[in-house]
Parts: C-alpha cells; structure tokens; sequence
C-alpha cells in the first residue's frame, strides 16, 4: 500500500519538523491539498507555500488542486517538480484536454471524484489517466468522518480499470485510519491519503508505516515451562512483500506462525492483520496458512477438496471455481489429475494441492511452511511463478524454510529467528550491504602467467582466485585500503589489465544465517559472492 500524508494537517507554524519527518519517513508521497474557497469552502494554501515545502521535501509530490479552472496552474505546478498533478473530474468541462495537457509538461495525470460522483462517469476517461482519487469525504476541510460508501466506490472502480485494461491506480483521500484503510484496501485501493490521523499522532513515522503494513507484531513473547520459545518479538510486514521467515529448528517460527493464525495465544503482545487484532473467525478469512504437517483428505477428489477448504473461507464456488482453474494451469496440474483422489496422486503432486487449497481464495496474507518439501527444481520454478502471480494481486507471502537459496531467489523481505528473538529483519538487498565486507570481485583479461601488481595505495591486498567463472579472464578478490574510492582501483586495475567485471562481493543468506546463527541450515549452499 502507498501513502500520501497530507500538508494540511501538519503544523503551519512550524513546518521544517514535519517535513523532516516525511523525508525519514517510509512515505510514499507528499499529498498538497490546494484551495482556492470557490471550488471548496475554504482556502489552504498557494504556490509560495508550495515552493517552500518542495526545497525541503525529498519524497515525489502529489498535488491535489481543488480549484477551479485547474488548467491555468499546470506550468506552476510542473515547475515545482511534481510528479503527480490531481485535477477534479467536476471542476474540469473539457477533463480530457486538461489530462493530455499534464502529460505534456511531464507530469503523472490523476482525476479525482468527490463522494457524490459515480464511478461510471469516468468511463471514457479511464484509459488516459494515471490515477484516480476517490473523496471519501467531502473536500475542503481536513478531519472528516469517513463516507462508507467509498469502499463501494472503490469496489466499482476496480472493476472498471479490470473490465477496460487501464493502468490507472486508486488513490483515497479522507477519514483514513488503520481500520479504513484496511477496508479500502480491501476493496481494491492502491494508496491512501492520511491527514490527521498521521499528524495526529504521538509517533506519525510509526504510524504511516503501520497504514502500509499487512501484518503488524509487538512485543510478542510466549513460554513453554521454563523455556521462552519467543521473546519480545517485533515484526512489521509490508503489503505485497514476499517475507522469507529464517532460523535454525527450535528457533521459534512454528510458534510465531501458529500465534498469528490464532492456533496458539501468546502470554503478551499483540498481533494485527489488515488492522485487525488476529482472532479465530475474524481475520482467518483474510489469511491462508498451510503448517509443516499437511491435512488433505486423501479419500477425495483434488478439485473438490481444494473447493471445500476455499468455502470454508466464506468465498462463492464462482470465484473459486476461476481461481483454482488458474492456478491449476500455472502449477501444471493435468487435466486428468484434477479429478483424481489425493491418494493416487505423487508427493510433489499433493504438496500442490496443500499449496492451492491454502491460496485458492485469495487471501490477504499467505503463511507457506516449508512449501518446497517434497519439490524438485521444476515445481520449485513453478512455485516462484505461482508466487509472483500473487504478489501481481497485492497479496503478502510469508515462507518459512530452510531452503535458502529459494528463499533468496523468490523473498523481498528476511526476518532471522533464533531463541526466540529477531536477529536480523528487513529488505534483502539492504542487509546484505549493510553485511557487506568491502572485498571486490574482479576478472580481468591478460596472460594466465602474468599477475596483478600491488601498486596503488588504495589497495589493501590482491588475491587471485581459483574458480575461473570467465572464459576468457582471469579473477581476483581485492581488500580496498581504508577510505579508498572505487574510482581509483579502477584506475590502477586499469593501468595493467582490461577490465571484465568489477563488482562488490555481497553475503548470500546462507551467509548471513551463519554470522548470527552461528550454525549450518539444511538445504543450504555455501556462497560467498551473490
């Protein structure tokens, strides 16, 4: 889910503070709300303020004019480096003149609808647009009760940008907090504003990035007798991401999946899903969880077992029935086999239909314990594509394995158990730098016979190395001396040989597993350039 935090429910009189909370912010946006009290019955604020707010703000800007006559302002608004220009579907006669015109001074074009225009009235508009802002208050003034109609709206809109092919996002503006918000999601919503209920509030990073989370975990501990199978554990997970949840056996996943799906109570924190405590019957349907032990029913036919676990979930046999045609296609599961008893079927055939049954209704967040058991690398590969089908429709995969470099093909996002506690969390890419070494790969062309000199203060060491992954070149692992710039390794690297491949040396997972673990993972390949 994308965010675009609202000026106009930051503090007027001291504004730099707030902006340097946007910037450190995991904000998508800046959302600037202009008034002109003709359009709206109020004013807010003109292009001064503007410029001043877009010196300091490093996040994309989405303006939003409530004015009328949005056309006259299009320059002034490109000049300020917007990446998004909003115009008012009512404000604007000749709307799709106005859109090409956004376009051709380079910015994003957005049209925005207030509470009492339909959906349908953008039909002929939908294709040319970039994003639509659905009111779900009415304009001009912040702090507004929510209209429940906008899900409905939303709902309608989606549809519409399906039906039509459009590439248009949904964007919501009014009354957003973590329960609306998880219902406009719900609906199909791509980014919400939020006003007062970020500015608002006692920590506005924290909360911005709670608007953007799936699943939201604190202070979560459990014991078993005198052992602490989870201790204090904090876990944020993002909308769309794929999180690959690690750790040694005994580490305490099995507990912390068994807790979120309601399976287990903790003895304290707490667990919130779309914005929801989690709670047995209340968030289950937004969630499919497939534990280590499978529970098919081997006596019954694929596709009817994989239509009882989806009804169990409250979804129509129509939708199912779609679904599970689909995905079945993408798993390359035959004809013949959709029809056949779980009995009859292989290992890696069942292990399918635990998977299918688990995601054929389309839920929310995805929870796979250890999903490659029983695969070989072509299901392997079909799982990934299965997987990246999901994330194309917004919904958050959890896998829980050992398998690492699975897990570091297919996840976005790692979180590292061990005795109970977050070892290490967050984006892939990001850890591994953070974990990095500072050695450089490097292959360079030149005589087998000839070597490298160590002749450059800004290297530390040179080692050539065994493998030879280039044909034609010859690899060397360089230590940079201290404060040394690439630019100048090159440069002497350059003096005595050419250059084939020049690349920072990053930790695998299975790396990383072993830094803070300090033990081997099952299934795990040791790297030590990725």
């Amino acid at each position: 889910m994308l965010v675009s935090p609202s000026l106009l429910s930051a503090d007027f009189g001291c504004l730099a503070p707030d902006l340097e909370m946007i910037n450190a912010s995991e904000a998508d946006y800046l959302h600037l709300d202009v008034m002109d009290g003709v359009f709206v019955p109020n004013i807010s604020f003109g292009f001064p303020v503007m410029k001043a707010v877009a010196k300091r703000c490093t996040k994309p800007l989405d303006v939003h004019l409530m004015i009328v006559q949005p056309e006259k302002w299009i320059s002034q608004v490109r000049d300020l480096g917007a990446e998004i220009m909003n115009v008012h579907q009512e404000a604007c006669p000749q709307l799709h003149s106005v859109i090409q015109r956004i376009h051709a001074a380079g910015m994003k074009a957005g049209v925005t609808i207030n509470p009492g225009t339909p959906v349908n009235t953008l039909v002929d508009i939908i294709e040319d647009v970039d994003l639509v802002l659905v009111m779900s208050v009415n304009p001009g003034f912040g702090g507004q009760k929510f209209i429940p109609h906008a899900v409905r709206k939303v709902n309608e809109l989606r549809q519409l940008i399906t039906s039509t092919a459009s590439s248009a996002i949904i964007e919501v503006d009014g009354g957003v907090n973590l329960e609306t918000g998880r219902l406009l999601a719900e609906a199909g919503a791509d980014m919400l504003v939020a006003g007062s209920f970020v500015f608002g509030a006692d920590n506005p990073s924290d909360t911005i990035k709670a608007i953007m989370n799936i699943l939201e975990i604190q202070n979560l501990s459990k014991t078993y007798g005198e052992r602490k199978a989870l201790d204090n554990v904090c876990l944020s997970v993002e909308k769309g991401a794929v999180y690959g949840l690690l750790g040694p056996n005994g580490a305490g996943k099995t507990t912390l999946l068994r807790i979120i799906n309601s399976i287990l109570v903790s003895d304290s924190g707490s667990v919130k899903i779309a914005g929801k405590e989690a709670e047995l019957g209340v968030t289950s349907s937004i969630l499919g969880y497939m534990p280590e032990e499978r529970g098919l029913y081997p006596k019954m036919r694929v596709d009817e077992q994989v239509l009882y676990f989806g009804r169990l979930k409250g979804v129509s046999l129509d939708v199912l029935r779609r679904n599970m045609s689909e995905y079945m296609d993408i798993f390359d599961i035959a004809e013949c086999d959709r029809h056949r008893r779980v009995e009859e079927l292989s290992k890696g055939n069942q292990q399918k239909v635990q998977i299918l049954s688990t995601i054929v209704h389309e839920p929310q967040l995805i929870i796979l314990d250890e999903p490659f058991s029983g695969f070989d690398p072509i299901n392997g590969q079909l799982l990934t594509n299965l997987i990246s089908r999901l994330r194309e429709r917004e919904c958050t995969v959890i896998l829980s394995s050992h398998n690492m470099p699975a897990i570091e093909e297919m996840a976005t996002h790692i979180a590292l158990v061990n005795k109970g506690k977050i070892l290490l969390d967050g984006d892939i890419t990001d850890l591994k730098h953070a974990n990095k070494s500072g050695e450089i790969a490097v292959t360079v062309s030149m005589p087998i016979s000839d070597e490298l000199a160590l002749d450059s203060p800004a290297i530390k060491s040179i080692t050539r190395m065994a493998d030879n992954k280039h044909r034609h070149g010859v690899n060397y692992s360089i230590r940079p001396a201290e404060n040394a710039c690439n630019n100048d390794i090159i440069l002497a690297l350059a003096l005595q040989a050419n250059i084939l491949r020049f690349e920072e040396v990053l930790p695998s997972l299975t790396d990383l597993f072993l830094k803070y673990t300090g033990k081997f993972s099952a299934d795990s390949n040791i790297s030590t350039i990725s």
